[in-house]
């Protein structure tokens, strides 16, 4: 399998609504998703497609943090990617940063939103045996979706 059997499956099952409107919130909008989705099919695309457009290669299930921005180089397309990145967090499959999530609440939304176009919006990957069933993460707070 290939890339673009990944970028087809994200835009087959994902569609984009206003922010505050749908089930995971990215920062720029939230992510809705459509037909069967499933951790193990996502996981396996992922898994198979790791040389990505131009070259680029990323592994997703290295537990490094992986932008929006390194993930848009390597999936063609940055909107793809941050879907990607919801469905996944939806799965749970990794962990979904944003600017909304790790600042604290007081944090003016300009900033927050400058901060998400430098960049911050990013996923990490934790094996399930890290996640326990209420939510922890090694003892801290999931910031899953």
């Amino acid at each position: 399998m290939s890339i673009a059997t990944l970028r087809t499956y994200v835009a087959e099952h994902t569609t984009c609504v206003e922010a505050g409107t749908g089930t995971t919130p990215i920062e720029f909008f939230d992510v809705n998703y459509k037909g069967d989705v499933e951790a193990a099919g996502l996981r396996q695309l992922v898994e198979s497609a790791r040389e990505g457009e131009f070259g680029s290669r990323v592994d997703l299930f290295d537990g490094k943090e992986h932008s929006y921005i390194e993930l848009g180089g390597w999936i063609g397309s940055q909107d793809l990617a941050l879907r990607l990145m919801a469905l996944g967090c939806h799965l749970k499959i990794w962990k979904l940063l944003t600017p909304s999530n790790v600042l604290p609440a007081d944090t003016p939304d300009d900033v927050k939103e400058q901060l998400s176009r430098m960049g911050m919006i990013t996923v990490t990957y934790l094996p399930n045996e890290e996640q326990s069933d209420d939510g922890e993460i090694n003892g801290k707070l999931s910031t899953e979706h």
